[in-house]
């Protein structure tokens, strides 16, 4: 046996620089989606962000969207590349949770790269999507009314001398009333003091959430306090991720009922 080095040529390439500001280079393509095109006040609509082609797709940055009267949510991007047919390619997703009190439009949300097959900087765009919110309050009309001064005119009367004379009975009917009004009071009185706790009405939408989606929905209000950040963490995990992690609604009462959440 003997033992031999074998080389392989040199190859020289040749970089050419980009366009300022693009650090995007290859063929793609942009859509975004929702969930649903009707909702009602402060419940969360999902955006579902997807940019694919062949590049390098890797380095595309995560996306803000830039809505001055809504509360926005965004997930990290997830990327899913692989080799095919020679050419780097994949698709980039991001997730974004929105929740309005009127009706909105979500706006065009571009993305620009240098088209390497036109030799040219290439800006794609999303389509306008517009969301109808239900149980919108309206301002009710406002009902001004005049100002009006009534002169009330005292007259004085003579002196009227009234004699009654009172029956016997009316002395026994007036004890009676005040005995029945007595026991009535003191019947409202104990009533009050058995009335059953109110359940708080978030707990409730808790206990009744069927699926690890409603949870989510109902808690994201709430994602200002870090327990419930954690659990809206996993359940996003279980929601996009097809993860099988398991919620303990007792905890997410528990934790409800330490912070006096509403």
């Amino acid at each position: 046996m003997i033992w031999e080095k074998v080389f392989s040529n040199e190859q020289k390439l040749e970089i050419l620089a980009l366009p300022n500001a693009i650090n995007i280079q290859g063929d793609f393509e942009i859509s975004a989606s929702i969930d649903k095109t009707t909702t009602k006040a402060n419940q969360p609509v999902n955006l579902t962000l997807v940019i694919k082609g062949y590049g390098n797709i890797d380095d595309i940055e995560e996306f803000k969207l830039d809505m001055d009267n809504e509360v926005v949510y965004s997930t990290k991007p997830q990327i899913q590349a692989r080799i095919q047919n020679g050419k780097y390619s994949g698709v980039f997703t991001q997730k974004h949770s929105i929740i309005a009190e009127s009706d909105f439009t979500i706006p065009q949300i571009s993305f620009k790269y240098f088209d390497i097959n036109t030799k040219t900087v290439k800006t794609i765009k999303t389509k306008e999507l517009k969301v109808k919110v239900k149980g919108v309050v309206k301002e009710l009309p406002s009902i001004q009314t005049a100002n009006q001064k009534q002169e009330v005119k005292t007259i004085q009367l003579p002196p009227k001398i009234i004699i009654q004379k009172e029956d016997s009975y009316i002395k026994y009917l007036f004890a009676l009333l005040g005995i029945i009004l007595g026991l009535l009071i003191s019947y409202i009185l104990n009533s009050r003091k058995t009335k059953k706790e109110v359940v708080k009405p978030l707990e409730t939408k808790i206990k009744k959430s069927k699926n690890d989606k409603q949870l989510y929905a109902i808690l994201l209000p709430y994602s200002n306090n870090s327990s419930i950040t954690k659990i809206l963490n996993t359940l996003e995990d279980n929601i996009y991720n097809n993860k099988n992690n398991k919620i303990n609604k007792k905890d997410i009462l528990q934790i409800i009922d330490d912070n006096e959440l509403v």
